[in-house]
């Protein structure tokens, strides 16, 4: 639905238009309904349907939840506590990208407001968008693990039997440390 309503955005005369103050030619501030609905597109309508969506996955969690036994209890409040965190940082993330555009509009319908703090909100949804994609690769544990190993100039080691099993094994890369650790041969079983 809101693809839709972006091209219909795209090919609108009245959508984009140049600006004299910045000499580029973007979403105008001046046409007051088509600034509110890019404002609902861009912001308001994915903030609702993200927000919905998360809302329906932690009532499936509590549903799911209230199946099983206790005994898994702590596993399931653990498990749960990282959903919720993350629905939180994703939705915050979205929410304070966006929320500077959507009162830059609104503000601009009574008050008119200068170009530079109109940019900077129209700005502010692009920044968010590259922050939600940072934060999404840091919350995904695998993700996080090799972008440490590499910062560390270290090689990441997943084993095929292991990878079930959470468990990651870090090895130095010769070329890129001099540091000569000291290894302990076991005996052989015979």
């Amino acid at each position: 639905m809101s693809g839709i309503i972006a091209v219909s955005l795209l090919i609108s005369p009245g959508a984009y238009q140049y600006e004299d103050e910045s000499r580029v030619c973007t979403l105008t501030r001046k046409n007051f309904l088509i600034s509110f609905l890019s404002a609902i597109i861009i912001f308001l309508f994915p903030m609702i349907t993200i927000t919905i969506l998360y809302g329906i996955i932690i009532w499936h969690i509590k549903q799911h939840n209230r199946i099983h036994l206790r005994s898994t209890n702590a596993w399931r409040l653990k498990r749960n506590m990282k959903v919720f965190k993350n629905i939180f940082i994703f939705t915050s993330i979205l929410g304070i990208g966006g929320t500077p555009y959507l009162f830059s509009t609104i503000v601009n319908r009574i008050v008119p407001i200068p170009w530079p703090l109109y940019s900077i909100s129209f700005l502010s949804i692009a920044c968010s968008s590259a922050i939600g994609s940072i934060a999404i690769l840091f919350t995904n544990e695998q993700a996080r693990k090799i972008i440490c190993a590499k910062f560390r100039r270290r090689q990441l080691i997943i084993p095929n039997a292991t990878m079930n099993k959470k468990s990651v094994k870090v090895n130095q890369i010769a070329t890129y440390h001099h540091k000569i650790d000291e290894i302990e041969i076991l005996p052989a079983n015979n």
